[in-house]
């Protein structure tokens, strides 16, 4: 009888809302559950990796970029990342590229023209778009003073939005403790929900915060997200 009433109760909620509200509703959900997705991706091949190389922290990846001022540098670790922690366990691969935004595709991203740094971009068999990056300690870093492999997911290629927050997100692998979701400086969630809004105007990796409030929420977009 209980579950007849919930049953009943959600229904009533759905009926309630207009069609805006429907497919907002909607897009939200299958925005989480692509997202969770793609994490599971990501957290899938560390774990893979970590069978063969030890622990993240092992891996030695801090010490080889050096020089936070050297392309070259950057350049290196990213091809040893992606070829050797990260190509071996994904999924199929329908595309990979090395460049910008632009020249892979993208016209804007976070309604501004396309032109970041050059990164190596994949395009799972699933339509999911990865880029990994290289991550160097210095003023420029904003996750603080370290190391780390930055990834850029995009959760329906290339299709529109293209908004940070909306069907673009970041993650981060902290090469001290293997973490890809790391709300290290233990922001509440009221926070999070400021980081995320407040992101949207920045550059660089500070929108990763929508990425840890919708995994703070269990993998759900919240009515009080920055949508």
């Amino acid at each position: 009888m209980a579950e007849v009433l919930i049953t009943l109760g959600i229904i009533g909620v759905v009926a309630s809302m207009t069609m805006p509200q429907l497919l907002g509703h909607y897009q939200k959900k299958v925005t989480a559950t692509r997202l969770k997705r793609a994490y599971n991706v990501i957290a899938q091949t560390i774990e893979r990796s970590k069978v063969d190389y030890g622990d993240v922290s092992g891996w030695g990846l801090e010490r080889i970029v050096g020089d936070s001022s050297s392309f070259a540098n950057r350049q290196y670790i990213r091809v040893l990342f992606a070829t050797q922690f990260w190509e071996p366990w994904i999924p199929a691969i329908r595309d990979r590229y090395y460049g910008t935004a632009k020249e892979f595709g993208y016209e804007t991203i976070n309604d501004k023209p396309a032109n970041t740094a050059p990164i190596t971009w994949y395009i799972l068999n699933d339509g999911t778009i990865y880029g990994i990056d290289a991550l160097v300690a210095g003023n420029e870093d904003k996750w603080g003073n370290i190391n780390g492999i930055g990834y850029f997911v995009d959760v329906n290629g290339f299709a529109k939005p293209n908004l940070y927050g909306r069907d673009i997100f970041l993650f981060k692998l902290n090469l001290t403790t293997g973490n890809v979701i790391d709300n290290s400086e233990n922001f509440a969630r009221d926070e999070l929900i400021d980081k995320c809004r407040n992101s949207r105007k920045d550059s660089g990796y500070s929108q990763y915060y929508c990425t840890i409030l919708i995994a703070y929420d269990g993998w759900e977009i919240k009515p009080d997200y920055p949508w």
